[in-house]
């Protein structure tokens, strides 16, 4: 139980401080909005990245521990239910999209030839970050029904 709280931690408290680096001061430079990239990267490296995978994986395990099986959804609680599956939801949002376009994003030179794809993909890791915070935000209300 204590490692699945860590993951939620480290994964909901890294993808809104990433959010809210990234909003910071929108009347950056290109070469500051670069900079900002790639801080917003090591964010999702090192907190998020891991802190979802072991969110999922300990809340698979657990759900197996408690409930003896991933087949027994009707002796589930309601909000159980909604954990489960907004968590396991976003989790996946940010592993399998949030991650790799916050690494994409910071290779790219926001000033050079290569701009509107930055402006691009900084627009999609918003969106796609924002979608698996609101989800992880959900299962952890739920959790506390």
């Amino acid at each position: 139980m204590g490692v699945h709280l860590i993951g939620v931690i480290a994964w909901m408290g890294g993808t809104w401080a990433a959010l809210v680096v990234g909003r910071a001061n929108p009347g950056a430079s290109r070469p500051t909005l670069g900079f900002i990239v790639r801080q917003q990267a090591a964010i999702y490296r090192t907190l998020v990245g891991p802190g979802a995978m072991l969110t999922v994986l300990s809340g698979l395990f657990l759900t197996l521990q408690l409930y003896g099986g991933a087949t027994s959804v009707g002796g589930l609680p309601r909000p159980l239910m909604v954990m489960q599956l907004t968590g396991m939801v976003g989790g996946v949002i940010a592993l399998v999209a949030v991650l790799p376009t916050a690494m994409r994003v910071s290779r790219i030179d926001p000033a050079g030839e290569y701009a509107a794809a930055f402006d691009r993909l900084r627009s999609n890791l918003r969106l796609w970050a924002l979608a698996s915070a609101v989800l992880g935000m959900i299962a952890v209300v739920a959790s506390a029904m």
